[in-house]
């Protein structure tokens, strides 16, 4: 390719090679192709807001964050000109932040009434064939594949690859059983590293695997549901590798059990039943008298229940988040959310990835204990700082009364400005 042909797709992309504006350009273009746009107007749809979503889920693997509204705003100001944004009354005053950057969402649909191409750009990607070529460069500058991924893949998997995919399943299946926390991504970009195809390649395989096991009436891992289209080949290197290890075959069952057990316990704490109240204000009491006495305590034991009790309380939150959705007739969202503490991992300063009915993104952090709302709770100085950069978008929701009936109270924005924080330990350093 010429590299002068789309030097109007070399954007500048501000911090940490941020890939948002890339995406929306991809997004505009399966706009066009999918008849969404006739005309140089991009309206702020959900089907807009969705595509976005769904390329970043598929290219990005980055820890940005997913937000439509800073390139939709911000590929305006680029150099290349390549992006026009219609302002409506109040933008300049209302729209931005002391930094000049859009607020979110909400300030984008109400001060921006669309978006357009820059005319000559437009109808070149009218034609199928430049708007494809423009695609593949856009791919090939921003998001280069792997070596291992220029492999076919559509090509049919040798058993040699399958098995290393069969043998982390039922790894995971063991992980999942003895409670020890399970980030799926992570397996597929180590079983990318040490292979032949693509992390996503191995996450639908792994689909395929719950598929065999679901036509056999076995049970399967939550959050890799059953993708029926695998090659004929799989079914027998499954159900063999069982054969040739029975333990794995009664792990599976008793994940089945426990797993059954967790779905009753979510149906008995119904989530539309939640209960929301008011959030405490907080009263200084006298100051503690400290004892210095010794006490014994099985660090363990407590790090696993803590562990637990976090995890439901999440799970709760997801189904809650579901079902509010739901109820406000967005079951298209509700499919979205997703539980990013268990997908990604921890360290995002946030647990849950949800959405208003506007289709505004959430981050949720959860907070549970089994005492009452008083209770104060521990909050990292990542989830702080997170909550800073993203006042406007993060929830804390915390849990109480858990194991009795559960209910919540919500702290918006700032946690520095949410709450009255107080160190319960420090980091140090030798003078």
């Amino acid at each position: 390719m010429a590299e002068e042909q789309y030097a109007y797709l070399t954007l500048r992309q501000g911090t940490n090679d941020a890939p948002h504006k890339p995406v929306l350009l991809l997004c505009l273009m399966r706009a066009m192709e999918l008849g969404l746009v006739t005309e140089n107007k991009f309206l702020i749809t959900d089907q807009l807001i969705g595509l976005f979503y769904t390329y970043w889920k598929e290219l990005v693997r980055s820890n940005h964050t997913a937000k439509f509204y800073l390139p939709f705003y911000h590929l305006s100001n680029d150099g290349s000109g390549i992006w026009q944004i219609q302002k409506l009354p109040g933008f300049d005053t209302n729209a931005l932040t002391s930094s000049n950057s859009i607020k979110s969402l909400s300030a984008l649909r109400q001060y921006v009434a669309y978006g357009k191409l820059r005319d000559d750009v437009f109808l070149r990607w009218m034609d199928p064939v430049q708007r494809e070529l423009a695609r593949a460069y856009l791919l090939h500058l921003y998001f280069p594949k792997p070596a291992a991924e220029t492999t076919d893949e559509r090509s049919a998997w040798a058993p040699e690859e399958i098995m290393p995919a069969v043998e982390a399943y039922f790894e995971m299946v063991a992980k999942e059983l003895a409670d020890q926390k399970v980030v799926k991504t992570h397996v597929y970009r180590k079983l990318e590293d040490e292979g032949q195809r693509t992390a996503k390649s191995y996450e639908f395989k792994m689909q395929n695997i719950s598929a065999v096991l679901a036509l056999n009436d076995l049970p399967f891992l939550k959050g890799l549901l059953p993708a029926r289209n695998f090659q004929h080949t799989l079914e027998p290197l499954v159900l063999s590798y069982l054969d040739a290890h029975p333990e794995k075959r009664a792990q599976l069952l008793l994940y089945g059990q426990h797993r059954n057990a967790q779905q009753s316990l979510t149906e008995l704490l119904d989530a539309g039943m939640l209960v929301a109240e008011e959030a405490p204000h907080y009263e200084p009491g006298p100051e503690r008298e400290r004892s210095f006495r010794a006490v014994k305590v099985d660090f363990a034991t407590r790090e696993h229940a803590c562990r637990n009790l976090g995890s439901s309380g999440e799970d709760l939150i997801v189904t809650y988040e579901k079902y509010q959705l739901a109820a406000a007739g967005r079951a298209d969202l509700a499919r979205e959310v997703e539980w990013v503490a268990k997908t990604q991992g921890d360290g995002l300063g946030y647990d849950i990835r949800s959405f208003t009915v506007e289709y505004e993104e959430r981050f949720i952090e959860v907070k549970t204990t089994n005492f009452d709302r008083e209770t104060p709770f521990l909050i990292t100085d990542n989830e702080v700082a997170f909550s800073k950069e993203n006042p406007e978008q993060y929830k804390l929701y915390r849990l109480f009364d858990f194991g009795k009936k559960p209910r919540l109270y919500t702290l918006t924005g700032s946690m520095e400005e949410a709450c009255v924080m107080a160190p319960v330990r420090y980091r140090a350093w030798a003078r």
